[in-house]
């Protein structure tokens, strides 16, 4: 098959990461692979093919001949499937397949944000598409309030990982830290996404900032909008032991040297870098949102969005007790295989490509 995949963009992400490492392993398969990007120069560019990445950038604003673009790029790849993922290119995507005539069209959505912008367009789309896939059960109940997705439509496929490329590794976590000038026996919590409003990094430093002043770390990878609030209030504390690291190509070598993932997002589908964590044995801190508590189930410490005292009580609750972070650890690597591996993800997937569901 050839498998022509919209995106908005190949930065560095969760989302992003996921479609890489699909093209990845369609390819290993013996499928043909082309993304399109809406926003081209992304970091993750490179690791893909330069034949498989076909740049077709959206113009400030509504782009009325994005449509027609896309169209041309569709036929001349000859695509079998279009896959588009998340809002825009669900909205130029789908309508430049039909024109050109593509045979079946897939869209996923990510998260479970959904925008106010183009939501009866987005339900007039959807009724196009040949299937709509959620990535959580929350994101699909999203799907069916916001975008009205016909029940024989939608289908849930759960984000996974290559899980045995996240282990807990004893020398990637003396190196990490022998590199960031941590101690062998401190205490580091960490996190791993976009500096962005809906992730709430804020929330997460709140939450630590009266145990970073006892002697403990807190690791933030990735950047965004929201790293100069971090710097700001990091300065303002005078918050010690506070390492903005940045977006890095190496997040399994990193989650190795944490004993707590902490996610403090207000809106999540089902984050990768939950399962990440999860595959690598660590004990994990979440608010509940979104597909969280549906991937954790009993392996992870949950708390409402918004409250940093609950946070700071369940982050101190794994500090002081070692043996609960080994047992949560564990519990979450064994969930991690069993039920996010990336081969379940890709053989889903071919399923509705093929015209099954």
């Amino acid at each position: 098959m050839k498998i022509l995949h919209v995106v908005q963009s190949l930065a560095l992400g969760g989302q992003e990461i996921l479609i890489v490492r699909l093209a990845d392993a369609l390819r290993s398969r013996g499928h043909e692979v082309v993304v399109v990007p809406l926003i081209a120069g992304g970091e993750l560019e490179g690791r893909l093919p330069k034949h498989e990445v076909h740049p077709v950038p959206r113009r400030p604003g509504r782009d009325p001949f994005l449509v027609a673009r896309l169209a041309w790029a569709m036929r001349e790849h000859r695509a079998d499937v279009v896959h588009t993922h998340n809002d825009s290119p669900l909205v130029y995507g789908v309508p430049a397949a039909r024109l050109a005539g593509v045979p079946r069209v897939i869209h996923t959505k990510h998260g479970a944000k959904a925008p106010a912008r183009n939501a009866a367009l987005r339900t007039l789309l959807c009724r196009g598409l040949d299937a709509f896939v959620a990535v959580s059960s929350e994101t699909a109940d999203r799907a069916r309030a916001t975008e009205r997705v016909p029940e024989g439509k939608l289908v849930t496929i759960a984000n996974g990982i290559p899980t045995r490329d996240f282990t807990a590794n004893p020398e990637s976590r003396a190196a990490i830290r022998h590199e960031l000038r941590i101690g062998e026996d401190a205490f580091v919590v960490g996190t791993l996404g976009r500096l962005v409003p809906e992730k709430c990094p804020t929330l997460l430093l709140e939450a630590m900032a009266p145990l970073l002043l006892r002697g403990a770390h807190l690791l933030f990878v990735g950047d965004g909008p929201e790293r100069r609030a971090l710097e700001s209030v990091v300065a303002s504390q005078k918050l010690p032991r506070v390492h903005l690291l940045g977006a890095r190509s190496d997040a399994s070598r990193v989650l190795a040297a944490l004993d707590v993932f902490a996610l403090s997002s207000q809106i999540e589908g089902l984050p990768l870098a939950l399962v990440e964590a999860m595959a690598t044995s660590l004990a994990v801190v979440s608010t509940d949102v979104g597909g969280i508590r549906q991937a954790t189930q009993d392996t992870a410490r949950l708390v409402p969005f918004g409250d940093a005292e609950s946070m700071r009580s369940a982050i101190l609750e794994l500090w002081i007790s070692p043996a609960l972070r080994a047992s949560l650890g564990a519990s979450a690597m064994a969930r991690a295989r069993e039920h996010f591996d990336f081969d379940r993800v890709v053989d889903s997937y071919l399923r509705l490509y093929r015209g099954g569901q």
